[in-house]
């Protein structure tokens, strides 16, 4: 499915991920959070897209890498913290996943396009980091994306979601969870 050269930089981000002390029990193992989490969205990413091209799938298995190495707790615990914590994690995500891209030979361009999607950058004009922003909310629950309209200049696109919601708490809950996308400029 992948290139040797995707392996090698799959396993680095995972053995980067395997050093994370926060534990999590999937199907009564235990694993490291942030290895299990990354894995969790590769595969959700192959459900949804098993045409991803790679820079997508790196950006999305990459996403939260070493995330535990800038604690939450060291920034002040309000709403601008949190997003100060964000915007740093997204800075270091996206250094730690370009040394590892340019470790295993990946070309500049593919390992700016990787860092931009993890940034959260330039997401407005790319349907692709539009659909990690929907992933990163809707997690591996069952759901479709469609293309639905692209700006004349074609700067900014819109997608579809459809998915099956509980009741009225869950639905703005997962609203306000994309409206908080840095890629999410509207929630219809």
């Amino acid at each position: 499915m992948g290139s040797d050269r995707f392996e090698r930089a799959v396993a680095a981000i995972d053995a980067a991920n395997s050093e994370d002390p926060h534990v999590e029990v999937f199907e009564g193992h235990e694993y490291p959070k942030e290895l299990l989490y990354g894995q969790r969205m590769s595969a959700w990413l192959e459900r949804l897209r098993p045409d991803a091209p790679e820079a997508l799938r790196l950006a999305c298995r990459a996403q939260h890498v070493r995330r535990w190495a800038i604690p939450r707790d060291t920034f002040p615990m309000d709403r601008r913290g949190y997003l100060i914590w964000r915007k740093q994690l997204y800075g270091f995500h996206a250094d730690t996943v370009a040394a590892i891209l340019r470790e295993v030979g990946y070309d500049d361009e593919t390992i700016d396009r990787v860092a931009a999607l993890v940034r959260k950058r330039r997401l407005g004009a790319d349907p692709d980091a539009l659909r990690q922003a929907i992933a990163a909310v809707v997690g591996p629950r069952r759901h479709t994306v469609t293309p639905s309209r692209t700006s004349a200049n074609g700067k900014y696109h819109s997608l579809n979601l459809a998915l099956e919601v509980r009741d009225e708490a869950e639905r703005l809950t997962l609203y306000d969870g994309l409206r908080r996308q840095p890629a999410v400029r509207i929630v219809l």
